[in-house]
C-alpha cells in the first residue's frame, strides 16, 4: 500500500501526502515488530502513536486523534512501584497547545510557507497567487500587527495624502525579509480597499492620522521584479516601455500616460515640470497621488543593459527618481514610499548591484524619512498575531508566574536579566514561546542572508508550532529545546538556511530518532528523562545556540 502513495495518500492528503507516507511507514515498522513477538519500546511506541494522531488530525477525525493522544501521552509517564505513595498537585502546568491554538492552516498540519512571503504585484493582479490572507484587505488587517512604526507609517500617508502633515517621501528600510514589503501591502489595501477593511482596525489607523475618513486617492505600483526594462502591453492596448510610463499610466489613465509618452517612447527621462503636471493633473482628477516602490534595486541592475540614444535605461531611471522624489515634494497631497535594503547583497547578486544601491541611497537619501517597519520587541506581538488564532492570556499569566518563582529559586544559576520584572513582562509578550527562542532566531539566525529575518522567524516557528501541536511531549512554554530538530523535515528546513550540507550528518548522528546520540540516550535512561526528552532537549538547544550570520554572513561549520 506504501508503495502506491501516490495513488493512495494524494487524493486524501493532498500537498501533505510525503508526510503522511512516512508517518505510515513509521508505523508499519513498529507494528511489524510487534507482529513477529518483538519488544517494542515505550519511545517507539509513542512515535507509532503521535504519527497515528497526525494522520487522523490530517483527516479531520479529531475526535479519534484526541483519543489516540491520549494514549500516546500515557506511555511515557513512569508507573510508580507497587505500594509507592504518589504526589499529585493540582498546579501542573499543562502543554502550550492548551491554551494557545494556531492558525486552523497550522493545526490540521497544511501550512505553506508562502504565506509569509507574498508579493506586492500578486496581491494588486489579485489573480489567486498571493495567499487570501494577503489578497483579502479583512484578513490581512485581523493577521497583521500594527507596529508603532508600521502605524505611524500608515497613519503619516494617509495624513500627506489629506494634505494635513506627514512626510513626502518615506523609505522603509530592514535587512531582507523585515517587513518592507507588508509595509507596502498595508498602504495598498489601506487606500484602495478601506471599505472592506474592518472597522475596528480602520478606526485605529484613522485615529492615529487625526482623520475623519481615508482621503480620496490613487495608487500606482511599481515593482521592481515583476517590471521588465523592455516594457510591457497593459490591458488597454498601450505599450509601457519605462518606469515613468508605467506610472503614469497607473496613475492617470490614457490621460496621464499623454503627457509622458514621448519620453517613454524615447527613454529619455521626463522633466520636473513634466512630473508636476502629471501629479497635479491626478490630484485634481482622481484624488492625491500615491506610489509604491518595491524593489527598485533589481530593476535598476537590470536596466543598465538597455541602450537609450547615448546613454543607458538606467542612467535615465536613476534622473527619473531624483525629479521624482523633488516633485513629489513639492506637489502638497503626492506620497512616494519605497523599500530599501540594509545593503545590496542582502538584496540582489548582480554585478551592478553595488553601484546602483550607492547610487539609489544618495537619491532617496536627499529628500526621505526613513522608517523601521518592526522593531525590538515588537517582533513577539507580529509572530503571535500571525501564527495564532487564540491564546489565554490569563493562562499565560499563569504560566509565566510558575516560571518566575522557579527562576527565583535558581537565582543563583541564572544570570541576573531573567530575575527582573522587565523578563517577565517579555515571557507575557512572547507566550507561548520563551522570549530567548524569538531572540536567537532575530537576533543571531536573522544575521544570515537565507534567513531573511522576520519573514524567517515565522517561517521557522511556524514549522515548530506545527510540529508541537498536540503533542504529549510539549511543554507549557516552546523553547530552543523544542525545535523538533529530530524530525527529518524540519532538519532539512534548518540545513537549507544554514546553507551547509555538512550539518545534515551533524543532526542524523545527535538528533535523528531512532539513531541519534541524544534519541539514545533518552531511550537508555528512560522514566522522567525519557519523558522530558532531555537529551534531545539539551542536544537541540546547543545547536541552536551556535549559528549567526557573524560577520561573513556564514554560520560556523560543523567540522
Amino acid at each position: 500500500m506504501i508503495l502506491r502513495q501516490k495513488d493512495i495518500f494524494k487524493p486524501l492528503f493532498g500537498n501533505q501526502h510525503s508526510k503522511s507516507v512516512t508517518w505510515t511507514q513509521e508505523i508499519a515498522e513498529v507494528r511489524h515488530e510487534y507482529s513477529h513477538q518483538q519488544p517494542v519500546s515505550d519511545i517507539d511506541a509513542y512515535r507509532a502513536l503521535d504519527n497515528m494522531a497526525r494522520l487522523l488530525v490530517l483527516m479531520d477525525e479529531t475526535a479519534k486523534a484526541a483519543e489516540v493522544k491520549t494514549l500516546r501521552d500515557g506511555l511515557l509517564t513512569p508507573t510508580p512501584p507497587a505500594g509507592a505513595k504518589t504526589q499529585t498537585t493540582s498546579s501542573a502546568l499543562q502543554a502550550w497547545w492548551k491554551y494557545a491554538e494556531p492558525h486552523e492552516d497550522i493545526r490540521k498540519g497544511q501550512f505553506d510557507e508562502n504565506t509569509f512571503a507574498a508579493k506586492l504585484d500578486d496581491v494588486v493582479r489579485d489573480d489567486g497567487s498571493a495567499p487570501l490572507e494577503y489578497r483579502r484587505a479583512d484578513l490581512f488587517f485581523k493577521k497583521t500587527y500594527l507596529t508603532k512604526e508600521l502605524k505611524a507609517v500608515l497613519a503619516d500617508t494617509l495624513k500627506r495624502l489629506a494634505g494635513t502633515g506627514g512626510e513626502s517621501v518615506v523609505q522603509l528600510r530592514t535587512p531582507f525579509g523585515g517587513g518592507k514589503t507588508h509595509a507596502l501591502i498595508a498602504l495598498y489595501h489601506l487606500v484602495k480597499h478601506h471599505a472592506d477593511i474592518e472597522a475596528d482596525d480602520l478606526s485605529e489607523i484613522l485615529k492615529a492620522a487625526n482623520l475623519p475618513e481615508v482621503p480620496r486617492s490613487r495608487v500606482a505600483v511599481l515593482v521592481g521584479t515583476q517590471l521588465e526594462p523592455t516594457g510591457r502591453k497593459a490591458e488597454d492596448g498601450t505599450q509601457l516601455k519605462t518606469l515613468w510610463g508605467e506610472m503614469a499610466h497607473q496613475l492617470g489613465g490614457k490621460d496621464g500616460y499623454a503627457l509622458v509618452k514621448a519620453n517613454d517612447a524615447s527613454g529619455v527621462a521626463p522633466g520636473k515640470d513634466t512630473l508636476s503636471a502629471l501629479l497635479n493633473m491626478v490630484k485634481t482628477k482622481f484624488g492625491s497621488p500615491l506610489i509604491l516602490m518595491d524593489e527598485v534595486l533589481v530593476y535598476q541592475a537590470r536596466a543598465a543593459g538597455v541602450r537609450v540614444e547615448g546613454t543607458t535605461l538606467q542612467a535615465q531611471t536613476f534622473a527619473f527618481l531624483q525629479s521624482l522624489t523633488e516633485m513629489v515634494a513639492g506637489v502638497n497631497g503626492a506620497a512616494l514610499v519605497t523599500t530599501f535594503p540594509e545593503s545590496h547583497i542582502e538584496y540582489y547578486d548582480h554585478n551592478e548591484a553595488p553601484a546602483v544601491f550607492d547610487r539609489l541611497e544618495k537619491i532617496f537619501g536627499r529628500v526621505q524619512a526613513v522608517r523601521v517597519p518592526v522593531q525590538g520587541e515588537e517582533i513577539y506581538e507580529v509572530i503571535r498575531r500571525r501564527l495564532f488564532d487564540s491564546i489565554d492570556d490569563k493562562q499565560a499569566q499563569k504560566v509565566v508566574g510558575e516560571y518566575v518563582e522557579l527562576f527565583e529559586h535558581c537565582k543563583d544559576d541564572l544570570p541576573i536579566e531573567a530575575r527582573g520584572a522587565d523578563y517577565k513582562r517579555k515571557m507575557l509578550r512572547a507566550y507561548p514561546f520563551h522570549p530567548e527562542l524569538i531572540d536567537l532566531l532575530y537576533e543571531q539566525w536573522g544575521t544570515m542572508q537565507a534567513f531573511q529575518k522576520t519573514r524567517g522567524v515565522l517561517r521557522l516557528l511556524a514549522r515548530v508550532v506545527e510540529h508541537g501541536w498536540m503533542s504529549g511531549a510539549a511543554r507549557p512554554l516552546i523553547t530552543l529545546g523544542d525545535v523538533g530538530l529530530e524530525d527529518g523535515e524540519m532538519q532539512a528546513t534548518v540545513t537549507q538556511t544554514l546553507g551547509e550540507a555538512e550539518w545534515r550528518g551533524a543532526l542524523a548522528s545527535d538528533l535523528s530518532a531512532p539513531g541519534g546520540r541524544s534519541y539514545q540516550l533518552d531511550k537508555e535512561q528512560a522514566g522522567e528523562y525519557a519523558k522530558q526528552r532531555l537529551g534531545q532537549t539539551v542536544a537541540s538547544a546547543v545547536f541552536m545556540a551556535s549559528h549567526s550570520g557573524g560577520r561573513s554572513g556564514a554560520s560556523p561549520n560543523p567540522a
